[in-house]
């Protein structure tokens, strides 16, 4: 029900992957005493990549085969009592996903998909990950449907669960270096915010000052005023707090910017 087909009259998986197929094939002649042949097509691609198409052949292998699964098509639902205990859980998630999941390249975006032929199938996983605590939505794309996880946690959950775990952890150094990348960036566009404001507010300072100079002479103003209008005019690149440093009364910033702004007040007297 979670490949490409599952009913009398097909019985069939679509994979990119050619252990897979190998699989799929070696379990059902494994599983069930069928009589005729599991054909296993390559379909060659465009840009050289190859799809692999399993199909059972023989009819009457196809109805035991869904007779040995106790599959009732009709509602397209999981047959649980094939499910008694959490390994035959997670093996069974783990040939859901074989069957139809896709994960996307985790430096890009985080989501894993089941992509499913009809509704019923897609609220039967659902229900399904809702056993595992899986957060997940649903959507429809074409004529399939998807039942999707975007949460990176989540992933890194189910494939632990369905043992494959050293690609939980590629998963998870992935996203370790996708999460310092990011903070790196956040913090660079962050000074890179702050330069800018700092660069901004000293030129306005800066004009202020030297209208304040022509205009009635910085020997005029009151001593710390004029203390701290010299220091701008000779230091602009420095922030308020290394103005306050360098300052003989030794200002915090706060002190330094409420002084700064008197003097951006006396241009307009």
């Amino acid at each position: 029900m979670f490949g490409r087909s599952f009913c009398e009259e097909n019985i069939s998986i679509i994979t990119e992957n050619k252990g897979v197929s190998r699989l799929y094939s070696n379990d059902i002649y494994d599983l069930v005493d069928i009589l005729g042949t599991v054909t296993i097509n390559e379909i060659k691609q465009r840009g050289g990549k190859s799809t692999f198409l399993v199909s059972v052949d023989d009819g009457e292998d196809r109805k035991k085969i869904i007779s040995f699964f106790g599959h009732d098509s009709s509602t397209n639902r999981i047959n649980y009592d094939f499910l008694k205990t959490d390994t035959e859980m997670h093996a069974f998630l783990s040939g859901v996903y074989l069957a139809c999941g896709i994960i996307t390249d985790p430096a890009k975006a985080y989501q894993m998909e089941f992509i499913v032929n009809d509704e019923k199938s897609a609220l039967s996983l659902s229900d399904l990950l809702l056993m595992f605590k899986i957060k997940h939505g649903i959507m429809q794309r074409r004529n399939q449907y998807i039942v999707y996880i975007k949460d990176s946690e989540q992933i890194e959950d189910i494939l632990n669960i369905i043992g494959a775990v050293q690609s939980a952890f590629e998963f998870m150094d992935v996203k370790i270096y996708k999460d310092i990348r990011n903070n790196v960036n956040r913090q660079t566009n962050c000074e890179t915010a702050n330069i800018d404001k700092t660069v901004k507010a000293s030129a306005k300072q800066l004009s202020a000052i030297e209208n304040l100079r022509d205009t009635m002479g910085l020997e005029n103003l009151p001593a710390d005023l004029r203390e701290l209008a010299e220091l701008r005019l000779n230091n602009p690149e420095m922030s308020l707090r290394e103005l306050g440093e360098n300052h003989s009364m030794k200002l915090s910033r706060s002190a330094v910017n409420y002084r700064m702004e008197k003097l951006l007040s006396m241009q307009h007297n």
